[in-house]
């Protein structure tokens, strides 16, 4: 077995040790390293074992320990191992033996069970740090970890896939252990291991923090500006064990991104509450949280954080003192404002990394989203959330492709009429039809009356849409999903919006095998069948010819566009297999018979390789 050399901070009489720990009945022998001492943790060695070398003495100095962020990891190895002959319990440091317990001082001859990982000790000061002193992020580089585990059984049998391991510690706020059966690496199997110990943080974090928020909305700037002080947050403890899932999920590099990050919120009822929310649990550094509303009693029934106790109180402020609770770490802003031309520099300055389009007027919507793609800044639309009750026909696509649902078909027509914007956006929107309409307006008395005579703010809607408060939510968590995996790096490959029935693929077939026996005398090399020819419209192409890049056909008119496209053979010396397959117009699919793949390789290198990259994963994903 191999331990992780690390140095962690003790104070007198503490001690932290790495071990391995083996329970002979009632008996115990232990071997590792320690820090806090210089001497064997029990004070008792070299009582009761036998020492063969004087060269290593136990409990002397070792060489210098591993460094957190270094490249270089420390190992000690050590094992425990039982004399088949005599019985005696070998101690063995770096492959040689050092020492024996001898078998007559154990009361019986097996051991019942064996550990390994680390042991704090501290009489009367908080706990100390174990490890490396950190929470474990499974990095075998960084942290405080176990490798190389054997075992020997009754019968002598070696084992190096050891099954059955159990996962405990005894204070999950200070330490955490966990392992990896499957690391892949030439080590085996590694349990991960470390912990902060009892820190002042920690002591901090449980105490009740001053309020910075005032009845008024109006209170004192409490929450720390770490990221726009340039600190790296994930060297907090506790910050780095709150985004431990996240560091696994991403790695800490990707996590290092989100973590200084920037994001602007506009919007912040149903959806854009839920989105932020979950942007600050991702540990994005930075928010911006705009909405010139407040909390409504009737809004409880979506809103992310809101209590009736909130109830009034702007939403900007309302999250941003519910949010210091959960991530006092991130810089918050609030801005109680509407969002139009006059307050766009004052939202929209200091290059956010992401903006957050979570507003239900028209007008405002259009006007943000020109903005933003005049400023270049990256930014995603939500659509309408209300009267919907499916989730799983919640889409993210380009709002080119958003056809069906009514706001995002309004904004994109009025993108392109007063902004010339035609795409490029992307959109959180729903294929499901709206299951209710804007209800009626009733005044005081009772009656029917205009809505127009009631707004408060022109132009924004007065009527009130019936909404099932989860469908905000999710649209808010999808679009939250999106934003934390694009600042992280992470690619994730949405499912295509395509409208095509089993018709439509019947005839892409069809079509494909008349091709085949008018250019090549015989259709016995179409190797795909009508679920292959779907997969490849749809996976492949998106429902649209491989030479168009920019998707400006898909939704409107492509039930008409598939009167122009048809399969052929990207090598004509190939059989027509899924990997082989290209979605062009007849006009396109003619001049490419015409060339060889050298020739469109020479002639066109950017499309060959975008074609020829996507052919690659079509074989990968059907043949491995």
């Amino acid at each position: 077995m191999a331990i992780s050399v690390h140095d962690p901070e003790v104070r007198s009489p503490q001690f932290s040790s790495s071990r391995m720990h083996v329970q002979i009945g009632d008996d115990f022998i232990q071997a590792g390293w320690t820090a806090g001492q210089n001497q064997c943790y029990n004070s008792l060695c070299p009582a009761g074992i036998v020492l063969v070398r004087s060269d290593i003495p136990l409990g002397g100095l070792r060489g210098p320990p591993g460094v957190r962020g270094s490249t270089q990891i420390v190992y000690d190895t050590y094992g425990l191992l039982k004399d088949k002959a005599n019985g005696n319990w070998w101690l063995e440091f770096g492959g040689i033996q050092i020492g024996f317990w001898p078998a007559n001082i154990f009361q019986q001859s097996l051991a019942n069970s064996v550990e390994w990982g680390g042991e704090v000790y501290s009489a009367s000061l908080p706990g100390p740090r174990m490890g490396n002193g950190y929470f474990p992020l499974l990095d075998p580089v960084d942290d405080a970890h176990v490798c190389n585990i054997t075992l020997v059984d009754e019968s002598f049998k070696v084992d190096k896939m050891v099954k059955n391991i159990e996962t405990f510690s005894d204070n999950n706020h200070s330490y955490k252990v966990y392992e990896d059966l499957d690391s892949g690496l030439p080590v085996g199997h590694i349990i991960y291991f470390g912990g902060p110990g009892k820190m002042s943080s920690l002591k901090q974090l449980n105490e009740n923090p001053e309020t910075n928020f005032l009845g008024n909305g109006i209170g004192s700037e409490t929450i720390p500006d770490t990221v726009a002080n340039g600190q790296d947050l994930l060297k907090d403890e506790i910050v780095s064990e709150h985004l431990t899932r996240n560091i696994q999920f991403f790695g800490l590099e990707s996590q290092h991104k989100v973590t200084g990050s920037y994001v602007v919120v506009i919007g912040l009822g149903g959806v854009g509450s839920h989105a932020a929310s979950m942007l600050l649990r991702s540990g994005v550094g930075k928010l911006l949280l705009v909405d010139f509303d407040q909390v409504s009693l009737s809004s409880l029934n979506r809103h992310a954080v809101a209590t009736r106790a909130d109830v009034g109180i702007p939403k900007a402020m309302c999250l941003k003192k519910h949010f210091s609770s959960i991530f006092p770490e991130c810089h918050i802003e609030a801005k109680v404002i509407l969002y139009d031309s006059s307050s766009e520099e004052e939202i929209l300055s200091g290059k956010p990394d992401f903006v957050l389009d979570c507003i239900d007027n028209i007008d405002t919507k259009v006007g943000l989203l020109a903005a933003c793609v005049k400023r270049g800044l990256k930014v995603l639309s939500a659509t309408g959330a209300g009267a919907r009750a499916d989730p799983t026909r919640i889409r993210v696509a380009d709002i080119r492709e958003s056809t069906i649902d009514p706001l995002s078909r309004s904004v994109r027509h009025r993108l392109r009429r007063k902004h010339g914007i035609e795409g490029g956006i992307p959109v959180v929107f729903s294929l499901e039809k709206p299951k209710a309409k804007l209800l009626p307006f009733e005044g005081t008395n009772g009656e029917d009356e205009n809505p127009l005579d009631y707004q408060v703010v022109p132009g924004f809607r007065v009527r009130i849409i019936p909404v099932l408060g989860t469908i905000p939510a999710i649209f808010g968590q999808i679009m939250a999903s999106y934003v934390i995996t694009q600042l992280a790096g992470v690619q994730v490959q949405m499912e295509p919006i395509v409208n095509l029935d089993l018709d439509h693929y019947r005839l892409l077939h069809q079509r494909l095998i008349e091709h085949e026996e008018t250019v090549y005398g015989t259709s016995a090399e179409v190797e795909v069948d009508v679920e292959e020819v779907m997969y490849i419209v749809k996976e492949l192409w998106h429902g649209r010819s491989a030479r168009d890049e920019t998707a400006k056909d898909v939704g409107r008119g492509m039930w008409r566009a598939m009167n122009e496209l048809m399969l052929v053979r990207w090598d004509a010396k190939k059989p027509a297999t899924v990997s082989n397959l290209v979605l062009l117009k007849f006009k396109e699919a003619d001049e490419h018979e015409t060339k060889t793949l050298e020739e469109v390789k020479e002639s066109e290198k950017e499309f060959f390789e975008r074609v020829s990259c996507v052919l690659k994963k079509a074989e990968l994903d059907f043949y491995g």
